[in-house]
Formats: C-alpha cells, sequence, structure tokens
C-alpha cells in the first residue's frame, strides 16, 4: 500500500459515512483522524489532504 495516497483512502471513507447515515454533510463539525507513522507524505496534517 505504499503506493496509495491518504487522500484515495480517505474519499470512500466520507462516502461510506454519508451513505449509511443519511446525514447531510451540514450537519458534521468535525471528523477525527489520526496517523500512527507520521513519516513522508503521512507527516502532514491527513485530515486536511
Amino acid at each position: 500500500m505504499h503506493g496509495v495516497k491518504s487522500i484515495d483512502l480517505l474519499a470512500p471513507l466520507y462516502r461510506a459515512i454519508h451513505q449509511r447515515n443519511a446525514l447531510k454533510a451540514d450537519a458534521i463539525d468535525d471528523v477525527v483522524l489520526g496517523c500512527v507513522t507520521q513519516m513522508g507524505e503521512q507527516g502532514t496534517n491527513i485530515a486536511r489532504l
């Protein structure tokens, strides 16, 4: 998975959360994400990518 960008992992997650919970996008204030090994491209704030 070293060639997979973080945004390519997060986009399907956001879509699935929206579909499974039938929430309006403006009803979500915060999404908390983290990274265990912050190095290379993951050294940035993964949630802001």
